[in-house]
C-alpha cells in the first residue's frame, strides 16, 4: 500500500492511549537508585505486570560516563542470561572518529527501525510513542543524546558504544523481532534462551493491552459469532496486526473477547519458538496463562490443565540459578500459591467432603502428588499429609500449609538449606510511638467489641501486630483467638518484647493468594533476616496464624 493508504489505515486504529505509564525520565530514575542505595530500608517495588527495564537507562548514565573520561572495561548487570553474540549484530566494518559522528548513525538507525516498527504494528505514530516499551528507548538514546560531543574515541571506547548501541536498538524489538533474532537452526542455551525472554515478555503484555483495548466496539460481531471473512476493515487490520505478534483471540474472565499471546504454541507461534532451551518454557507458560488461582480462591483452569503447568513451571525453578531476578520471583508465587491452593482444596476439588470426611477423590490425587506424577517439588508435603490423614483422620501438615511451604519444598528440591526470598511484593511500616499507640486503640475496641466479629474484619498485618501487643501484655485470650485452632507457636522470640516500639519495622505481602505473610524485625536484629509470620484462611474463610518462620 502507499503512504496515504497506509495513514487511512492508521487513522482507523486510532485510539487514545492514556492508560499507559509516563516517559520514563533516566535522571530521575537515577536519583531514585542513589536515593534506594542510601536507605537501609526495604521498599515497594513495582508489580510484575507494570515492570520495565530501567536499569537499561541508569547503566547507560554510567557508561556514558566512562565514555567521556577514560577507557574502562565494561561490566554487565548480573543476570542469568549473558549472552557473547549480540541479538542486534553490530556492524564490524563500520568505524567512528568522534562520539558525535557515533551518535548521529545510531539515531539514523534508531528512527529508521522504528519507523519500520510502527508500520509492522499498524499504529500510528502517537499510539507507538506511548508504549512504554518505546518510551523507554526513546528515552534511552535522549540521554545519550545529551553528552553529544566531539571527542575522538578509542578503540575500547567504540567497542563499548557497540554494546550500548545493541542495547539501544533491542529496547525497540517487538515480540516478532525477538523471535527472529534465533538465527542459528539449532538448540539455544538456557542463558540465550533467558534472554530471549527477557527481551520478549514486556513488549507483549503491553501490546496484549494495547490491541485488546481496541476491540471493545466490536463485542457484539465476536458474540454473534460472525465470520472474520465478514469483519470491518478496520477490525480486520487489527486482527492482522494482533496477529503477526502470534496474539490469539480468547474470552477473558470477565467475559470479554481480548488478545493472548501464545508464542510457542498458538495458532500464529513464531517458528523459532523451537530452538528455545526446553527448560525456558516455564517463563513463557507463567506469562500466557498469568495467575492460575483467581482471586476467589478458586482455579482458574481445570485441575488435570493447572498440574500440567506446574510441572512446566518446576523446570524452569529448577534450572535457573538466579531467583533473585523478578521473572523467577514471578513464577515462583505462582508455583507456590497455586500448590498451596490445590492441597488445602477448593470447592470443586474439596479435601473434605460436606460431611467433614476427607474426600475421597482427594486421597487419590494426594497419592499421585507423593508418587511423582506432577513434579517433585511437592512430593514430601503431599506425603506426609497422606500419612496424617489415612493413621490420625486429620492432618496438621496440611492444616497450617501456607505459600511458604511450598518454598522450602521448592529449595529442598533444588538441595539448598536456604534460599532468596524476594521482598518487593511487601508494604513496610516502621514502628514508632505512633504506630504502636494506633495498635493501643485497636485493642481497645477489640475489648469493646464481639471478639471473633472484629478480627474478622482486620488485615493481616493488624492480626499480627494485635497478636505481638497481647504477647506484651499477657492477654492469652487475644493469642489463642488470632491463632487458628489446633495450632501451637513458639513464642519464645518475641518474650524480650517490652511493647511494639521494639519492632524496627513490620511488611506484608501485598502478592495476590489466599497465603499472607507478614514480615517483623526486631530493633536489636537489624542486621539479621526477619521473621516470617504465615497466616491462613480458617473455614469461614477469614485469615489467622499458622506459624512463624525466622
Amino acid at each position: 500500500m502507499d503512504d496515504k493508504q497506509f495513514e487511512k489505515r492508521m487513522e482507523l486504529l486510532k485510539k487514545s492511549y492514556d492508560r499507559m505509564e509516563p516517559k520514563l525520565d533516566p535522571y530521575t530514575v537515577l536519583q531514585q537508585i542513589e536515593e534506594n542505595n542510601t536507605a537501609d530500608t526495604i521498599s515497594k517495588a513495582p508489580s510484575k505486570r507494570q515492570r520495565t527495564a530501567v536499569w537499561v537507562a541508569s547503566i547507560a548514565s554510567v557508561l556514558l560516563v566512562g565514555i567521556l573520561g577514560t577507557s574502562y572495561m565494561i561490566q554487565q548487570p548480573e543476570s542469568p542470561a549473558t549472552n557473547d553474540k549480540p541479538l542486534v549484530q553490530d556492524d564490524e566494518d563500520e568505524h567512528y572518529k568522534t562520539y558525535e559522528e557515533w551518535l548521529d548513525k545510531v539515531a539514523e538507525n534508531y528512527q529508521r527501525q522504528k519507523e519500520e516498527i510502527r508500520k509492522e504494528l499498524m499504529v500510528s505514530k502517537d499510539e507507538l510513542n506511548a508504549l512504554p516499551f518505546i518510551q523507554n528507548a526513546d528515552a534511552l538514546l535522549d540521554n545519550y543524546t545529551r553528552g553529544k560531543h566531539s571527542a575522538a574515541l578509542t578503540k575500547e571506547e567504540l567497542q563499548n558504544l557497540q554494546v550500548i548501541e545493541r542495547d539501544l536498538l533491542n529496547g525497540l524489538l517487538t515480540p516478532k523481532r525477538v523471535f527472529a533474532t534465533i538465527k542459528e537452526q539449532k538448540q539455544l542455551s538456557f542463558d540465550d534462551s533467558f534472554e530471549i525472554y527477557s527481551l520478549y515478555e514486556q513488549p507483549a503484555i503491553q501490546l496484549e493491552s494495547f490491541y485488546s483495548d481496541l476491540l471493545e466496539p466490536y463485542e457484539h460481531l465476536f458474540k454473534k459469532k460472525v465470520p472474520s471473512s465478514q469483519y470491518p476493515s478496520d477490525l480486520q487490520a487489527i486482527m492482522e496486526a494482533a496477529n503477526n505478534q502470534a496474539m490469539e483471540l480468547y474470552l477473558n474472565d470477565e467475559g470479554s473477547y481480548a488478545f493472548k499471546s501464545n508464542p510457542l504454541n498458538g495458532e500464529f507461534a513464531f517458528d523459532e519458538g523451537k530452538y528455545l532451551h526446553p527448560d525456558i518454557l516455564g517463563y513463557f507458560e507463567s506469562s500466557q496463562k498469568g495467575s492460575l488461582v483467581d482471586e476467589g480462591d478458586e482455579l482458574r483452569y481445570t485441575r488435570e490443565e493447572t498440574v500440567q503447568t506446574l510441572q512446566v513451571l518446576e523446570r524452569t525453578l529448577l534450572t535457573d540459578t538466579n531467583p533473585g531476578s523478578n521473572y523467577y520471583g514471578g513464577v515462583r508465587h505462582n508455583l507456590e500459591h497455586t500448590w498451596a491452593t490445590l492441597l488445602k482444596g477448593t470447592s470443586k476439588y474439596p479435601a473434605l467432603a460436606k460431611d467433614g470426611t476427607v474426600n475421597k477423590a482427594y486421597i487419590t490425587f494426594l497419592q499421585e502428588v507423593k508418587d511423582g506424577k506432577y513434579g517433585k517439588v511437592v512430593q514430601q508435603t503431599a506425603a506426609t499429609i497422606l500419612k496424617e490423614l489415612q493413621q490420625q483422620k486429620t492432618s496438621q501438615t496440611l492444616h497450617e500449609l501456607s505459600a511458604y511451604d511450598i518454598w522450602q519444598d521448592l529449595l529442598q528440591a533444588k538441595g539448598e538449606k536456604a534460599g532468596f526470598r524476594n521482598y518487593d511484593h511487601f508494604s513496610f511500616i516502621y514502628m514508632d510511638e505512633g504506630e504502636a499507640e494506633q495498635i493501643q486503640k485497636l485493642y481497645q475496641q477489640y475489648v469493646k467489641n464481639d471478639a471473633e466479629a472484629f478480627i474478622n474484619q482486620l488485615s493481616p498485618i493488624n492480626i499480627v501486630l494485635l497478636y505481638l501487643y497481647a504477647i506484651t501484655i499477657d492477654d492469652h485470650a487475644l493469642q489463642q483467638a488470632l491463632v487458628m485452632p489446633n495450632v501451637t507457636l513458639d513464642t519464645g522470640l518475641f518474650r524480650q518484647i517490652d511493647s511494639l516500639v521494639d519492632f524496627s519495622q513490620v511488611g506484608e505481602t501485598n502478592a495476590k493468594g489466599q497465603y499472607p505473610l507478614v514480615s517483623v524485625r526486631l530493633k536489636q536484629d537489624v542486621d539479621s533476616k526477619p521473621m516470617l509470620i504465615k497466616l491462613s484462611k480458617n473455614n469461614k474463610g477469614y485469615p489467622r496464624i499458622i506459624g512463624i518462620a525466622d
